[in-house]
């Protein structure tokens, strides 16, 4: 066990350090702050009431948690297609290090890159909310920041996923725009799941659950006959189910690479 931490240790540090010699990380954090600012220009131009904190900060996770997909494209297309189209990814399996833990050190590192510029973002948005409106209280943004934290983990594992069946960037980000666009259709049609497979979607569950807990009485189709605040255990699922659905797709990616290596 030590010596496969080690190893996630070793090959985390040396994502870690590429992302930083590329400015890969700086591109995240550029990404993610105009991603805050396009969310909240969105919901001006879309406001014609005065605005409450609650209402600011649903319409800030709405627009910006729709995007993120898109947006994430451009630094995730390349986690595994990058390193094979640069002739680098067989370098990997020279040293005693396997698909399953190259593929998770990729999935950390960008996570928790991700994640701390999306815990950022919000800081800002909750600040602007606060000066905007009255009312406002931390306890309203949390539980939402803690959503987002948890669909973006779907997200980076489902693009790394993308990633490691692609050979080419280019193909990378098309599949990555198809299947954002080809999950949120399905979330709307098909009749078993519906509501469960783009956690990101405006008609999730996770945007029930959210858009309840704020209060803003915004009942869309297929949760509309949910109107009562969200119980810890709904508030616990909307949370749970896209962790599972990111580990899910780690598995598919894994075994996606296992198959065309061999390790």
């Amino acid at each position: 066990m030590k010596r496969w931490i080690d190893r996630i240790q070793l090959l985390s540090w040396k994502e870690l350090l590429i992302t930083t010699r590329t400015r890969k990380g700086i591109l995240i954090f550029v990404i993610i702050a105009g991603l805050g600012v396009v969310a909240q220009l969105l919901n001006r131009l879309g406001t014609t009431t005065p605005s409450t904190c609650s209402s600011v900060l649903f319409s800030g996770y709405l627009n910006f948690i729709q995007l993120l997909p898109f947006v994430l494209a451009i630094v995730l297309a390349d986690a595994v297609s990058g390193e094979k189209e640069r002739k680098t990814w067989n370098f990997y399996f020279t040293k005693p290090f396997s698909s399953g833990e190259i593929l998770l050190s990729k999935l950390l590192v960008n996570y928790i890159l991700i994640g701390i510029a999306i815990i950022m973002m919000w800081i800002g948005l909750y600040l602007f909310a606060s000066t905007a409106t009255s009312g406002c209280h931390i306890s309203q943004a949390m539980y939402p920041l803690l959503v987002i934290l948890a669909i973006t983990f779907t997200i980076v594992s489902l693009e790394i996923t993308i990633s490691a069946f692609s050979k080419r960037i280019a193909v990378a980000v098309l599949l990555i725009i198809a299947g954002w666009i080809g999950l949120i259709i399905l979330n709307l049609v098909v009749p078993i799941g519906r509501g469960f497979i783009a956690p990101w979607a405006a008609n999730s569950y996770q945007t029930s659950v959210v858009n309840r807990f704020l209060g803003i009485q915004l009942y869309l189709t297929p949760f509309e006959n949910l109107t009562a605040p969200p119980s810890s255990t709904e508030q616990s699922l909307a949370i749970l189910l896209p962790l599972v659905q990111g580990m899910l797709l780690y598995i598919v990616a894994w075994i996606t690479v296992r198959r065309s290596t061999g390790v």
